[in-house]
């Protein structure tokens, strides 16, 4: 399965919202997201293949990790 991002928007004080947009990221790990002076940003990684390595594998793995704005706040 895709890792994917959607924004929305409500009309009802979010008693009910619809999805403006959906962003794929493929299969990374979207660990966080947040906003920062009205942009919105998300943190990703390949966190999954850390957590699911042996533990001899994990010392061999260097992982990085992408914060990437992915809209703005209105």
């Amino acid at each position: 399965m895709a890792e994917a991002v959607f924004t929305l928007t409500s009309k009802d004080s979010w008693k009910s919202a619809e999805v403006t947009k959906k962003l794929k990221f493929g299969k990374v790990y979207l660990t966080t997201g947040v906003v920062r002076k009205n942009k919105v940003y998300v943190m990703h990684s390949n966190l999954k293949t850390l957590m699911l390595a042996s533990k001899d594998d994990k010392s061999k793995l260097n992982q990085k990790a992408i914060i990437q704005q992915i809209g703005n706040v209105d």
